[in-house]
């Protein structure tokens, strides 16, 4: 089965004023969406990925060093992740998630701090994350572009077998 576009847990112009409808239209009804087409279009003649999942479809690109299956399929993941990890409601962090904030970061202020710091600041995309791992119970940042084969290779936490939290921040600051 071909992947799907996922919908949207709320609806377009929940997000605004930090996002708007017009914004989340363009960057999930067209920029994902064509990550989603055109990882469908370059396994569609790939017999072994048939009824893959996605994660084994990156995985596949990632060992057979097919570049841009694997930035599209990965890209493809990163995306349906973002959009779980965005709410309309303001949230804070509970339980152990934050007690790993204030223990590395000293509070959820100084890491939005540091994460729009380092969003800004980054070369390309304006992107930053943090995350931990059951091998690692520190918060991380990389500062290499979000969806990297090094960083793919050397965390796997896109796969899912070390992440335990993932917090993604976009900086937007009033000028």
């Amino acid at each position: 089965m071909a992947f799907q576009l996922p919908e949207l847990p709320y609806a377009k112009d929940a997000l605004a004023p930090h996002i708007s409808a017009e914004t989340l239209e363009f960057h999930w009804g067209k920029h994902h969406r064509t990550y989603v087409t055109k990882t469908n279009d370059m396994i569609a003649d790939k017999a072994n990925l048939s009824g893959a999942s996605l994660v084994d479809v990156i995985r596949a690109a990632r060992d057979n060093d097919d570049k841009k299956l694997f930035n599209n399929s990965a890209q493809l993941w990163n995306h349906s992740f973002f959009w779980q990890c965005l709410s309309p409601e303001q949230q804070q962090p509970s339980g152990r998630l934050a007690q790993l904030i204030n223990d590395d970061f000293g509070g959820v202020e100084p890491m939005l701090q540091k994460l729009g710091d380092e969003a800004v600041n980054h070369f390309s995309n304006g992107w930053c994350s943090t995350a931990t791992s059951s091998r690692s119970p520190r918060f991380t940042m990389p500062t290499r572009r979000w969806c990297t084969r090094a960083w793919f290779r050397s965390s796997r936490w896109m796969c899912g077998s070390t992440l335990i939290t993932s917090i993604t921040a976009t900086s937007v600051r009033a000028s």
